[in-house]
C-alpha cells in the first residue's frame, strides 16, 4: 500500500496514494496518528516531499526514520517539479500601495486632518490602521517622510 505524508505543503506532487496524511499543525497529530493507528505495514511505501517534511530536525528525522524502518516501510522522497519561490524583496520594492502614496501627498500639503488621513488609508488597506503604523510608514507633522524615490 502506498501512503503519503505532507506537512504544511501542497500534497499534490505526491500523486495518487491510497492513504494520505496531512499536517498543518506544528504538533503534527496526523503523523502521530499514522504511526499509532497501525496503518503502516511491512512492504508499504511512504511518500514524502522532503526529509524535513517528516520531522523538523536531523535528530528527530533519524528517530522517525528508524521507527518507520522498524515497521518494514520504505520511505521515498518525491521530487517536486514546482520551481522554488523567490526569496527576499523584489528588485523594485514598493511597500505602499498607490492609493497610500496619493493620500500621503495630500496629507503633506496639509489639506486633511490626521483623523481623515487614518480613515482614507484604512479604507485603501481594507482594514483598520493604527496611528503607529501610519506614522511609521508615512511620517507625521513633526517628522514627515520624504516622497518615495522612483528612480532606481
Amino acid at each position: 500500500m502506498i501512503h503519503s505524508y505532507a506537512y504544511r505543503a501542497d500534497p499534490a506532487p505526491l500523486g495518487d496514494a491510497e492513504r494520505r496524511w496531512y499536517d498543518s499543525d506544528s504538533a503534527r497529530p496526523a503523523r502521530v496518528e499514522m504511526m499509532k493507528s497501525g496503518s503502516l505495514r511491512r512492504g508499504d511505501t511512504l511518500l514524502v516531499l522532503g526529509l524535513h517534511n517528516l520531522a523538523g530536525s536531523p535528530r528527530s528525522y533519524q528517530r522517525w526514520r528508524d521507527d518507520i524502518a522498524a515497521l518494514g516501510v520504505e520511505i521515498r522522497v518525491v521530487e517536486n517539479d514546482d520551481p522554488p519561490r523567490p526569496v527576499g524583496r523584489p528588485k523594485v520594492y514598493d511597500p505602499t500601495p498607490p492609493q497610500a502614496r496619493e493620500h500621503w501627498a495630500t496629507w503633506t500639503d496639509g489639506h486633511r486632518t490626521e483623523k481623515d488621513r487614518l480613515a482614507i488609508i484604512a479604507a485603501s488597506y481594507g482594514a483598520a490602521v493604527t496611528r503607529q503604523t501610519l506614522n511609521g510608514r508615512f511620517g507625521n507633522p513633526s517628522n514627515p517622510k520624504p516622497a518615495p524615490d522612483r528612480e532606481h
